[in-house]
């Protein structure tokens, strides 16, 4: 799988991500006009629950982070810094927008939990960014990560699918402060990135290189199946549908122009992830479905959220590139700090 492919199935979980976000909440239903029931329920209500992509994303990432690893790229902390930078921009935006309408008050703003926020420990102001400061600190312990997988696959990745599924249990059985809680979702995150990983590793995808075209046309009628089953099915393991997801896109035979519109919504993700639940949950809700039609709504939340993203990722390069340079300067002047 190579880079031009990891980003279409970042495309595609961040498709799922939108979608999931704009139809998964009971509440908000009553505001649709769904053209499809599946008995009482929108099908569009049923279908976001198939739609959580946080296993798909971790799949890519130990993927693309093992590929790394054994062509002897180290993981930059620049990457991660400027991560941070886009998010703190994107956060501070929204929540001075959010103060000038009226959608949050000031004084519950206090220094903790700005503290929280920003460092993304406990995100309140947006909560589906939950997922941020765990995957920043498995990305930081990553070489030691994948050194000790490298010596011993299989008893590292079966240790880390017995703690995957002791974290899952406890998590959703127990009540923890929310340093444990962090740590847990550290842990719960590692096995879906070894799984990644081990794809990469045993050259998965390359075994498939030859297979004839007509395997490849059947497998959109894979996917769509594997959709199907999912929803219908919810104790249908969500792991097991993320991986074989991004086996069957992999394997399939897809027209380039959806190839190409993917690909440039997985460039956007992150910053796709960051924007759209300001927009869909805590500032214009009401304004989003308000357009009723859940197509409708859909795209509309995607366009606004492309515009807003390239808006976005213009602060953040031109930010970027003025902390750069001046710890270039602090690094000429005291010779120990570099990015």
């Amino acid at each position: 799988m190579n880079k031009a492919e990891s980003g279409i199935l970042k495309g595609i979980g961040i498709v799922m991500m939108l979608f999931h976000h704009l139809f998964v909440l009971p509440k908000d239903m009553v505001f649709i006009h769904p053209l499809v029931m599946s008995g009482d329920v929108p099908a569009v209500h049923k279908l976001a629950f198939v739609m959580s992509p946080v296993y798909l994303f971790l799949i890519i990432s130990g993927y693309g982070y093992y590929k790394k690893f054994i062509a002897g790229d180290k993981p930059r902390r620049a990457h991660l810094i400027s991560l941070f930078l886009k998010y703190w921009i994107i956060l501070a935006c929204f929540i001075m927008l959010g103060l000038l309408i009226g959608q949050y008050d000031v004084t519950e703003l206090n220094i903790k939990t700005l503290f929280y926020n920003f460092s993304g420990y406990n995100c309140t102001i947006n909560r589906e960014v939950w997922f941020l400061l765990p995957f920043v600190c498995l990305c930081l312990c990553v070489n030691w990560l994948l050194n000790k997988y490298d010596c011993n696959p299989v008893s590292f990745l079966t240790l880390s699918a017995v703690t995957w599924f002791v974290a899952s249990y406890v998590m959703s059985h127990y009540h923890f402060p929310l340093f444990i809680v962090f740590l847990l979702r550290v842990v719960y995150f590692t096995f879906p990135f070894l799984i990644g990983a081990s794809l990469a590793k045993f050259r998965f995808f390359e075994k498939f290189d030859g297979i004839n075209d007509s395997t490849r046309i059947m497998m959109p009628v894979m996917i769509v199946l594997l959709f199907y089953v999912r929803m219908m099915f919810s104790a249908f393991p969500q792991l097991l549908f993320c991986l074989l997801l991004a086996i069957f896109v992999r394997l399939s035979m897809r027209p380039k122009w959806l190839d190409s519109v993917m690909f440039y919504l997985g460039k956007n993700s992150t910053t796709l992830w960051f924007i759209h639940t300001f927009i869909c949950y805590y500032l214009f809700h009401d304004i989003i479905y308000a357009l009723k039609f859940p197509l409708l709504i859909f795209m509309v939340l995607i366009s606004v959220s492309l515009i807003l993203a390239y808006l976005f990722d213009m602060i953040h390069l031109y930010c970027w590139k003025k902390l750069r340079a001046l710890c270039c300067r602090v690094r000429l002047g005291r010779g120990n700090l570099t990015i």
